[in-house]
């Protein structure tokens, strides 16, 4: 899918310019989300952290300011106060899919 390809972009650029600067971990995971609910899955804070190669702590920052703008929704473990399931909201796949043909249409 098109959300696909731009995360694979996304996740790559800082490693082939040599930039970490480039990286924008928030936007991955986003990205991630919205092709999980694409997908029909869900997706672990602990997958999140695999496929966008960020920490714990980046991945929870992210998250949690994903939740603050209504994009995304965390549930907690039952075993805990941890993050088991992280969903995009009906808001964040609606800004996904509209950035998504703004971008591909240009």
């Amino acid at each position: 899918t098109r959300a696909l390809a731009l995360h694979r972009i996304s996740v790559g650029l800082p490693s082939f310019f040599k930039m970490p600067s480039l990286a924008n971990p928030a936007w991955s995971i986003l990205l991630s989300l919205f092709i999980a609910r694409e997908e029909g899955l869900d997706v672990s804070l602990a997958a999140l952290k695999v496929a966008n190669h960020v920490s714990q702590s980046v991945a929870e920052n992210c998250i949690d300011g994903l939740v603050g703008a209504g994009l995304a929704t965390a549930l907690p473990d039952n075993r805990g106060d941890r993050l088991a399931i992280v969903q995009i909201t009906a808001r964040g796949t609606e800004h996904m899919r509209r950035f998504l043909q703004t971008v591909t249409t240009r």
